[in-house]
């Protein structure tokens, strides 16, 4: 509710655009020959506080899913090294 209240603009944006509102996404610094990491910066501030929870709790359901399965399992959870 939150999202389209402070955003009425919503639905006719492009994806960028829409990711650029609430400064999630990621922005490249390049100045002359210098090249940097991307980052996330801008946006309004208002509209990421809506979207940190739903983020946060999709993660930690993942999280215990896998946690569960690999206990079930009798499996150790192992980093996958490149």
């Amino acid at each position: 509710m939150a999202l389209l209240v402070e955003c009425p603009e919503l639905g006719t944006m492009t994806k960028k655009q829409a990711a650029s509102l609430a400064g999630v996404a990621p922005m490249t610094r390049q100045w002359g020959q210098w090249r940097g990491q991307a980052f996330l910066q801008g946006g309004r501030k208002f509209l990421c506080h809506p979207l940190d929870m739903p983020a946060l709790v999709a993660l930690m359901r993942k999280l215990m899913i896998q946690a569960n399965t690999l206990v079930a399992q009798n499996r150790e959870w192992a980093l996958k090294t490149t």
